[in-house]
């Protein structure tokens, strides 16, 4: 039997006509030469046995490809309860939120983004960045562009006391980074102060100058418009250098 990176009890949110926590078996499985890296969940039966929880035969499995997923996050809200600790997985699809106890939370949230991105942890491991241009410039600037992103631990980051999900920016002359709640801004860096920057289809970064108001550094965000934000910073930088 395959082995999981990950299982335990935990909560899956039921969204259909009301809220309600359901009681499930969760299982985390890491990419392997038979098997893709995916999330498996099914009801929590008491006293089935592992083999039973686990067993890829079962008609009530959900299955969730990690190749799909976008962030994974740690959920803070008043609407769930204080004693547990909650998660979600957003994919390109659909929203899943879990909860366990606190502790257990954290493990969760560490043992996803290591098995979903490791391979971008083994990039950045060496120094190198997904992807990063010299601001070469290939696109057109589409005016403001707002997108939601997460926040992923960099020195820069935690410096700048940068954690959770944002709003991403895109301005004639700044990136911004806004609080998801109010909309106030967090933090701004003009296209100028820009070093480099680059992204993926799951990833947005960059490297700030001194000039900026966070600091040298570089700055990561999980975000499925990665190539798309990537694209209108080309295009805003290519007319501030023609503007000049």
């Amino acid at each position: 039997m395959e082995e999981a990176v990950k299982h335990g009890l935990v909560y899956t949110l039921q969204q259909k006509f009301i809220k309600k926590w359901k009681k499930v078996w969760l299982s985390l499985y890491s990419q392997s030469s038979q098997s893709v890296a995916r999330l498996e969940y099914c009801e929590y039966k008491e006293g089935s046995t592992m083999s039973e929880r686990q067993s890829s035969k079962r008609m009530d499995r959900k299955l969730i490809r990690m190749s799909e997923c976008i962030s994974i996050f740690e959920v803070v809200s008043e609407n769930y309860p204080k004693e547990s600790g909650v998660f979600a997985v957003e994919t390109t699809t659909k929203m899943y939120t879990f909860a366990t106890d606190k502790s257990d939370c954290i493990e969760w949230v560490q043992k996803l983004k290591e098995t979903t991105f490791e391979y971008f942890q083994e990039d950045y491991s060496d120094g190198m960045t997904i992807r990063m241009q010299e601001n070469e410039l290939y696109c057109t600037q589409a005016g403001v562009n707002d997108y939601t992103v997460t926040v992923r631990s960099t020195d820069a980051s935690e410096r700048c006391e940068l954690s959770g999900m944002y709003f991403l920016t895109l301005d004639k002359e700044v990136l911004m980074l806004k609080n998801i709640v109010s909309e106030e801004v967090v933090y701004e860096w003009p296209y100028r102060y820009l070093r480099r920057f680059g992204g993926d289809t799951r990833i947005f970064s960059f490297e700030s100058g001194r000039s900026s108001k966070s600091g040298p550094g570089k700055f990561e965000f999980e975000t499925k418009h990665g190539k798309q934000i990537v694209c209108s910073v080309n295009a805003a930088v290519k007319i501030q250098r023609e503007n000049r």
